[in-house]
């Protein structure tokens, strides 16, 4: 028995020192990315959405911030809560308080990305992977071209990724109040977090358990509209017919989209290719949460187009789904088969 007891509470001291491994990898890897961040950036060369959270994270009014910016205001208003960059590394009179602000949002996002690869990994772990498959797939996230390139700069998608991966692991794990609380964080970081009452109508079989799940997201989506559309609404229609039709006749018609196409390949590279592969692996299995959440996919990759935004930024979206994929098929490819390592 008291061998038992020992074997026990060994095992549990393993797995405690060993969940908290990758947490501290990804941290160390996102840490790197802040770190180039804070040193090279000049937000001089970043108009747009870089301006409009610099705004909000300086107090600008919400009405003199263009929607949908406006609405996303817990990111930069948290970064003001950060500490600033210490003085010897602050630099001149001239750049300190640029270097303060791009430092700020980094802290920020550094734990936005953190958490976003640490949940990430949960959600591979739930489906049954390994433990260095999970970890080579929160890496995977971290080293894709837009955490990389924009995860850490002043903008919201680091946490906006986080609280994603956040409540569909929730979802997985059928834990409703961590759910509720995620998802309603969510609504006032980035309009992303919609897709969660999609990935949950997915999920369920039971019209009374999707009833149900969707009365669960009710309150914070009523608190956001009437944040939207009754407090601070928008002067003029964030999307319209002309600016869709002319983004899509620039993607498909004249080239002028074509970087956007490039950047939006480069997003997940080879693993788009490898998560096709991994959706054929495991089309049949219709309880599979990858199968039943690819819907998802096709909807990430057509909204761009609707809403005129960068590819990129929106279909990187995907990766609770792509790069899960993607593993299964680098299994397939390596080993023959699609079981489910242990450990």
């Amino acid at each position: 028995m008291r061998r038992e007891a020992q074997s026990r509470a060994k095992t549990q001291r393993i797995n405690g020192v060993g969940s908290i491994i990758p947490v501290l990898i990804f941290l160390t890897v996102s840490v790197t990315l802040a770190t180039h961040t804070v040193a090279r950036f000049d937000l001089a060369e970043f108009p747009g959405d870089v301006s409009y959270y610099v705004s909000l994270h300086e107090g600008s009014s919400l009405s003199d911030v263009p929607a949908p910016y406006r609405y996303r205001i817990l990111v930069p208003r948290a970064a003001r809560l950060m500490p600033g960059l210490p003085e010897r590394f602050a630099g001149d009179d001239e750049t300190r308080h640029d270097r303060n602000v791009l430092f700020r949002f980094a802290l920020i996002n550094v734990l936005g990305l953190t958490l976003a690869a640490s949940w990430l990994f949960r959600i591979l772990r739930h489906l049954g992977m390994g433990p260095f498959e999970a970890l080579a797939g929160g890496l995977l996230f971290l080293g894709s071209l837009v955490p990389v390139t924009q995860g850490t700069l002043p903008l919201v998608d680091a946490w906006a990724y986080a609280l994603l991966a956040g409540c569909l692991l929730a979802l997985l794990s059928k834990q409703r109040l961590l759910l509720v609380a995620l998802f309603s964080v969510g609504v006032f970081v980035k309009e992303t977090i919609f897709l969660v009452p999609l990935a949950a109508w997915l999920l369920d079989d039971e019209w009374k358990a999707r009833g149900r799940r969707l009365l669960e997201f009710a309150p914070a989506t009523l608190a956001y509209a009437v944040f939207r559309f009754v407090l601070v609404p928008a002067d003029q229609p964030v999307v319209s017919a002309a600016s869709t039709k002319q983004f899509v006749y620039d993607a498909f018609v004249s080239g002028a989209r074509m970087g956007d196409w490039i950047r939006g390949a480069l997003t997940f590279g080879i693993l788009w290719v490898l998560a096709l592969y991994g959706w054929r692996i495991v089309r049949r299995k219709r309880d599979h949460p990858l199968v039943r959440w690819a819907p998802l996919v096709p909807v990430i990759l057509i909204a761009p187009f609707v809403l005129a935004l960068n590819l990129g930024r929106v279909w990187v979206y995907a990766f609770p789904i792509v790069i899960p994929l993607s593993l299964i098929a680098i299994r397939k490819i390596w080993l023959g088969n699609t079981d489910p390592e242990t450990g």
